[in-house]
């Protein structure tokens, strides 16, 4: 195990967050984490928006959300469609089963830990072969009535046996600015032995009340910066 790796597992274990009231919708977006909190049993969260730039476009990102438990969450993730001025025509994204589950919350109830697992299913689209599977665990952290942390670390996307997998983490704070309005920024990457792919972010959300939440923000990668929007509802 090198140095990076540990030091992100350390990381991942002490740091997490979660930063709103449990009212108020806890959406998974934005942002490139998913968050420790799970939907309240027999409740529903619909979660879509967009990231767009100038040379291409993914523009749906729905996710479905349900409580099948207390603890335990079902997601249903239809996809999007990826438009592309290279290709002529649009390209339809992987879409994925989910399951989320609370393992509790500690220290005073300052941090909330999840397991998560993700299975892409290739339906419509040919470029996505295999049922790929990760594994994450999740964290939030409430530092104090101002700041927050969410952090996921996971292994997966494994096709030819467990050590073809690769890692992925994120570090993401976010604060409150007012009642109704918070900020978040982050940082994210996926990497094994042979490749990195990361990414920094940011932007603001605002809750029209509990139950509704809207999104904006931005997205950059070391080729491209996206215009990221969208919103969350929960029933």
């Amino acid at each position: 195990m090198n140095n990076r790796l540990l030091i992100i597992i350390i990381t991942s274990v002490l740091i997490s967050i979660e930063g709103t009231a449990q009212d108020r919708i806890s959406a998974d977006r934005p942002g490139a984490g998913y968050s420790a909190s799970t939907v309240p049993a027999k409740m529903f969260y619909v979660e879509a928006g967009a990231s767009i730039n100038e040379g291409q476009s993914d523009i749906g990102q729905f996710f479905l959300r349900t409580g099948l438990s207390k603890d335990f969450e079902f997601q249903l993730n239809t996809g999007s469609l990826l438009f592309v001025d290279a290709l002529d025509k649009p390209r339809v994204s992987a879409q994925s089963l989910a399951f989320k589950y609370s393992i509790g919350a500690f220290q005073d109830n300052k941090l909330q830990l999840s397991f998560f697992s993700r299975t892409n299913l290739p339906v419509f689209n040919d470029d996505f072969e295999y049922y790929l599977t990760r594994f994450m665990v999740l964290g939030d952290y409430s530092v104090n009535d101002i700041w927050s942390i969410n952090s996921n670390f996971g292994y997966g996307d494994f096709v030819n046996g467990l050590k073809n997998g690769s890692f992925n983490f994120n570090i993401t704070p976010g604060f409150s600015i007012n009642e109704h309005t918070g900020g978040y920024f982050g940082y994210a990457v996926i990497f094994d032995e042979n490749f990195s792919n990361d990414l920094v972010e940011g932007g603001i959300v605002y809750f029209l009340d509990n139950s509704f939440q809207v999104d904006g923000g931005f997205i950059y990668t070391p080729n491209d910066l996206f215009v990221s929007f969208g919103v969350a509802k929960s029933f």
